[in-house]
């Protein structure tokens, strides 16, 4: 499923729930991360950055709409995940697009937790730190060059280090944001920070 094609979404989704009317669960986690410079337009193209607000931001949004009321007419309790990052608590100078758009995952996957506080399904957000995965393949040289080199870079966490980590906190009964070491940290803060002022507004998300 091409998420990006956004016109397209209604029918996939459609086609999934006909052909799995007991699905319970939802898993957001297409995504995007481009390396550029607003100070160097040949970095990127208009249509670039749009693909990547849309498949990071927009999309996951548009799959909500269209399957939170399944999710909510089943008998039981249902799950919609959404893959945010660690990025999403800090705005790196390198992906001035991607990190934005795993801003707005937390914040939607905060909101959109308040609103079906009072249902039974439960709305999750995974937010990974520095995984070794495909996703930065395109610029992982330069991003270690401006730390200094291999040996002074960060270290990214193993794929499959990650994954049991992460199965294991979905597994924690009550647990609506699956963070793990720098992610963990920076969702802390944001928590504590941020926490007393949605508790006064009266938000629980």
């Amino acid at each position: 499923m091409d998420t990006s094609n956004l016109p397209l979404l209604p029918t996939h989704i459609t086609t999934l729930l006909t052909s799995h009317p007991t699905i319970n669960t939802i898993i957001t986690m297409a995504g995007i991360q481009s390396s550029l410079s607003f100070t160097t337009p040949s970095t990127t193209t208009p249509s670039s950055i749009a693909t990547e607000v849309t498949t990071n931001l927009t999309a996951p949004m548009i799959i909500a709409h269209l399957t939170i009321p399944h999710l909510l007419s089943l008998p039981g309790p249902s799950t919609f995940i959404l893959v945010s990052s660690g990025l999403a608590f800090l705005p790196v100078p390198l992906y001035p697009v991607y990190c934005p758009t795993k801003a707005g995952i937390h914040s939607f996957a905060v909101a959109l937790r308040a609103q079906l506080g009072d249902t039974r399904c439960r709305v999750v957000e995974l937010a990974p730190p520095y995984v070794d995965t495909a996703l930065d393949a395109k610029h992982r040289e330069k991003v270690m060059e401006l730390q200094g080199g291999e040996e002074k870079a960060m270290k990214p966490m193993g794929l499959e280090k990650y994954l049991d980590t992460a199965m294991e906190g979905l597994r924690e009964e009550g647990n609506v944001e699956v963070t793990t070491g720098f992610s963990e940290m920076e969702a802390g803060v944001w928590r504590g920070a941020f926490g007393p002022v949605m508790e006064r507004l009266g938000v629980k998300g």
